[in-house]
């Protein structure tokens, strides 16, 4: 059936029209409370067992313009997840870090309180909770929160954990598989081995660790756990809680793996061991060190030397702007350039906040590669200039170490991390992603620095 012309005409618009406003009527897309339930990785922060806390954490420097850095993390330090791997006896297991699922790190969690005065969680106490049928995701909230234990240094052994027979009751009696609590173990001081054991003994079940519980009240949450993606049997995460949603989730994960002898830029340590593992008597521990811009990373401000007074580190980057909706785009094939025409023939729509650019790096598989490529595709600073000044883009995703072409690495991110809000987030894994709408959700673990490593996720989110 034809339609006439002058229909056709007054349609267009009420069709462009309905499709704008349900892009920024999307639940994702509003501005969602974000409960930050993540430890701050400091020089010096408490460790297990440990009377004077960590190994100094923060090592920075000053390097062709910009400020740079690495870190030591303890695989157990601040707020984490374990794997069973952490057992000796379970060391084989083939469930590391990169491997934990994500969705049993995401979705509906029960935060609950545990009553005042306990110390040692017992099944009677976890059973007098009444926690609902079917329930997958709970966190304890305990008297270590009240009583501040990550504020102090030495490591206090009389905190809030499980007991043996709480974890039995647990693994043969509910659904549960992500376990949080609020200290630096699930476990009860003097049944540390024995729970340990119960839980990861128990396929899929992750222990998450040492939460920042400080002014949450019990309830319903989303929860947001999103781990290092590095190759050991614990790690560093980012966790926040958000209010729930009935949404459906399929999760594509966009991270590139940490590991021994990975392309870093310029090929500086590119041989290095960031890896170092301990066999103990039960658990196996271990460390890791690594650049801020080693593998997939977000900039701050102080990224830059002429910014490193900027009140804006990785610590304080905006969440809001790193989670929420995202345009992968693709960049045609043969730009290495990405330039300011480039960049306007792609017809970015009005009012996007965020955007990723897939590019040839990825068919290359530059990241693959042990030896850095200076003919990558990124952007020239004309590109820079368009972006800050004509569009509403705050959060932007490449898929290699920059987010600038080589030959103006410097010139771009002085136009991108002088604009308030910008923040360049590089070396996506865009393996096997279709150009289109996503909803983002970009971790940075949270130490005090420049930049920082972080894990993120697309999500296809069906309400």
């Amino acid at each position: 059936m034809e339609m006439n012309s002058s229909c056709s005409m007054k349609r267009v618009p009420l069709l462009v029209a309905i499709a704008i406003g349900l892009y920024f009527m999307n639940p994702t897309e509003a501005r969602r409370t974000i409960i930050d339930i993540t430890h701050t990785y400091y020089n010096v922060i408490p460790a297990f067992g440990s009377p004077n806390g960590s190994k100094p954490i923060i090592h920075e420097q000053d390097r062709d313009g910009f400020q740079t850095g690495y870190y030591t993390v303890g695989t157990h330090y601040g707020t984490h997840v374990d794997t069973p791997q952490h057992l000796m006896s379970l060391i084989d297991n083939p469930i590391s870090v990169p491997t934990l699922d994500l969705l049993t790190l995401i979705g509906p969690v029960l935060v609950v309180r545990i009553p005042t005065g306990v110390q040692n969680i017992t099944a009677q106490v976890v059973c007098n909770l009444g926690l609902p049928t079917g329930l997958e995701r709970v966190i304890f909230k305990t008297d270590n929160t009240d009583r501040c234990l990550m504020n102090q240094i030495p490591f206090e052994k009389n905190y809030a954990g499980l007991m043996p027979d709480a974890a039995e009751w647990l693994v043969k009696n509910t659904t549960i598989k992500f376990i949080g609590v609020d200290y630096m173990s699930v476990a009860s001081f003097n049944y540390a081995v024995e729970v340990h054991e119960i839980l990861l003994n128990k396929p899929g079940v992750i222990p998450v660790e040492c939460l920042n519980l400080e002014g949450v009240e019990p309830g319903y949450y989303d929860v947001y756990c999103l781990p290092t993606k590095v190759e050991t049997e614990g790690a560093p995460a980012r966790c926040i809680l958000m209010k729930p949603t009935k949404a459906k989730r399929t999760i594509l994960d966009i991270t590139h793996t940490l590991k021994n002898y990975m392309t870093v830029w310029k090929n500086y340590a590119q041989t290095k061991e960031i890896i170092r593992e301990h066999n103990g008597t039960h658990f196996r521990t271990g460390e890791f060190t690594v650049g801020t811009d080693y593998g997939t990373h977000v900039d701050s401000p102080q990224h830059l030397l002429s910014l490193k007074d900027s009140p804006i580190s990785a610590l304080t980057l905006d969440l809001q702007t790193l989670i929420g909706r995202v345009l992968v785009v693709r960049i045609p094939t043969g730009v290495r350039n990405i330039t300011a025409q480039v960049v306007s023939n792609l017809g970015l729509p009005r009012g996007i906040k965020r955007v990723i650019f897939k590019t040839d790096n990825t068919d290359r598989r530059l990241m693959n590669k042990i030896a850095f490529e200076t003919d990558y595709t990124g952007l020239t600073p004309d590109a820079a200039d368009l972006l800050v000044k004509n569009t509403t883009i705050k959060f932007i995703g490449v898929d290699y170490m920059s987010v600038a072409s080589f030959d103006y690495h410097h010139q771009v991110h002085e136009i991108l991390l002088n604009k308030p809000g910008v923040i360049p987030v590089e070396c996506l894994n865009l393996k096997g992603v279709e150009p289109g709408y996503y909803d983002v959700y970009c971790l940075p673990i949270k130490v005090a620095m420049e930049a920082a490593t972080a894990r993120c996720i697309l999500m296809n989110t069906r309400h």
